[in-house]
């Protein structure tokens, strides 16, 4: 069994609960056991900010699955939530499921990255992962704390603890 941190956000719907059904999913998983939950907190949005605010948080998970097949697990739970993948990356979204850090592994995959390669620019990943872990290292050796005390301060004044 490996741990895992996995990203949640959503915009679109009814978000807050989306997110809590969300994770009640996740610890569903075959492979998969729930082992911690950050807050939720709502964010602005990063990289297209004409859509609403998102709702995210973290969770820590303990799997038996690959990087790959927990991957494929995680867009499965996306596509029941509805998510439609557009152009816009960093479009509104029903749900979206992002592997942040696999144990110690590092991968440069066509289908995944690990760790996330943007998730030390992004407050709304970082902030829940302090919260959750403190001063988390990273596969690479990056440390949360650090990269989100590194964060611009507008990116830290767009997320707000629910």
């Amino acid at each position: 069994m490996q741990k895992a941190l996995i990203s949640l956000g959503s915009n679109l719907g009814e978000s807050l609960l989306t997110i809590e059904n969300a994770l009640n999913e996740i610890a569903k998983l075959e492979g998969v056991r729930l082992l911690a939950r950050s807050a939720l907190y709502q964010t602005k949005p990063w990289g297209f900010s004409e859509q609403n605010d998102f709702i995210n948080a973290l969770c820590e998970i303990e799997t038996s699955l690959s990087p790959l097949k927990l991957l494929e697990a995680l867009q499965g739970l996306e596509q029941k939530f509805f998510r439609v993948r557009s152009e816009n990356h960093y479009g509104p979204r029903t749900l979206d499921l992002d592997i942040i850090d696999f144990q110690e592994l590092i991968l440069d995959d066509p289908k995944l990255t690990l760790p996330h390669p943007r998730a030390k620019l992004r407050a709304f990943v970082l902030k829940p992962l302090v919260d959750l872990k403190g001063d988390y290292t990273f596969a690479n050796g990056d440390k949360a704390l650090s990269l989100l005390q590194a964060l611009p301060s507008s990116e830290l004044e767009g997320i707000k603890k629910l």
